[in-house]
């Protein structure tokens, strides 16, 4: 899973100021490594393999399969969000149906009805999955988009 460039600025800001407080205070620098999750969709991949890869959870789909993709697991599976869960991963629910260049636009294009009706399809399979209420999911814009199509399209 990547993060956006604003994420990434967020990130490496809150790490600089972290690093100040705790150069002002003699505090020893963090020395765990970061945690990760590995996001994939076209083939499902053992818990046991994302666990001994050293990956700490895995980003699910809630959405179903394009027509075409014919991915292995999108939407996932309640059996296979439980093997995750069970060999002690966390569980990230994220929904992408649209894409470019498919015959389903990108799911941002769909403007705000859209947007309520992927939420409502995301919170369903999220739910059928075992994902709790309070687990926030994200909602994939794959593609580059600028400032302008950000602010009055998609966010």
């Amino acid at each position: 899973m990547s993060a956006s460039r604003r994420d990434a600025l967020r990130y490496l800001l809150a790490g600089a100021g972290l690093g100040a407080v705790a150069a002002m205070h003699d505090v020893p620098p963090a020395s765990a490594a970061t945690p990760q999750l590995i996001d994939f969709a076209e083939h499902l991949v053992a818990p046991e393999q994302i666990s001994a890869a050293g990956y700490v959870g895995a980003v699910v789909f809630v959405s179903a399969s394009r027509p075409g993709a014919n991915f292995d697991f999108k939407p996932v599976t309640r059996g296979y969000a439980d093997a995750l869960r069970t060999n002690g991963l966390h569980v990230v629910s994220n929904f992408q149906y649209g894409k470019p260049g498919w015959p389903t636009p990108s799911d941002y294009t769909r403007g705000y009805d859209g947007g309520v009706a992927d939420g409502q399809t995301a919170l369903r399979l999220h739910a059928a999955a075992g994902g709790p209420d309070s687990a926030p999911m994200f909602f994939s814009v794959d593609e580059d988009i600028d400032r302008d199509t950000w602010n009055s399209l998609a966010s």
